[in-house]
């Protein structure tokens, strides 16, 4: 039970270093099943820990591939997909406290779920920074409603000063264009 506990409250190991308890936990297990214990209780805790240790190591495999992923940047932009993918890919493996069962997920405090939370901050941070630029540079709506999309989508809320000043700023041309399209109207 001791070792089941510490595997699943461990914050700080690597798939290698999962993959060597593995490796050890195989090599007792063979030992043991040697000396004809089959059916000894040693053979039965270790399989049971060697199941919770290969899908632990599944699981921050799968986390820390999505966090890397997400944290690459093509000329600069956020990739929507990575960050969806990081963000489902969380969802379903880090469990919300400290985990207590083999079908639990990571502990949140584990490091690759530091490293996720990371890059879904960096993405966050990135979509922002990425609609302003949009704001400042673009006279092309549609440039600007991409990358709210990817804001939105990314986690920002509505209410963040760069979504909200990009919506007064969609809003104004819009108004201007209605505004140029009425003059042209009344001047034909």
């Amino acid at each position: 039970e001791n070792l089941l506990v510490r595997i699943l409250t461990t914050l700080d190991d690597t798939p290698r270093g999962i993959t060597e308890q593995i490796d050890q936990l195989c090599d007792i297990q063979e030992a043991v099943i040697e000396r004809g214990g089959r059916c000894e209780a040693t053979t039965h805790i270790s399989i049971r820990c060697r199941e919770v240790l290969q899908a632990k190591r599944d699981r921050v495999e799968r986390l820390d591939e999505c966090a890397t992923e997400a944290d690459k940047r093509e000329n600069g932009l956020v990739s929507l997909e990575a960050i969806l993918a990081l963000k489902k890919t969380m969802k379903e493996v880090i469990h919300p406290t400290v985990p207590q069962y083999a079908k639990d997920g990571i502990h949140p405090s584990h490091w690759a779920c530091k490293k996720a939370e990371a890059a879904v901050e960096k993405a966050y941070e990135d979509a922002t920074n990425q609609l302003r630029d949009a704001c400042k540079a673009s006279s092309d709506g549609e440039e600007i409603r991409e990358a709210k999309q990817i804001c939105l989508a990314v986690g920002v809320p509505a209410w963040h000063p760069a979504i909200m000043g990009a919506d007064n700023l969609l809003k104004k041309r819009e108004d201007d264009f209605r505004r140029e399209k009425q003059e042209q109207e009344a001047a034909a």
